[in-house]
């Protein structure tokens, strides 16, 4: 049943590979994440 959700997920995943940002192990992440917060009331924080 759940494959219905994930099965064609997969599936685009496979063909637009270069679209998910990637990143290095050990660091914040890819910058795409701050697109996340592009609105003036939200604001990421980078806990140490």
């Amino acid at each position: 049943m759940a494959w219905r959700v994930v099965d064609p997920i997969l599936k685009h995943w496979a063909v637009e590979r270069e679209y998910i940002p990637t990143y290095a192990a050990g660091n914040w992440g890819p910058s795409d994440a701050n697109r996340l917060f592009d609105s003036d009331d939200q604001v990421w924080r980078n806990e140490l």
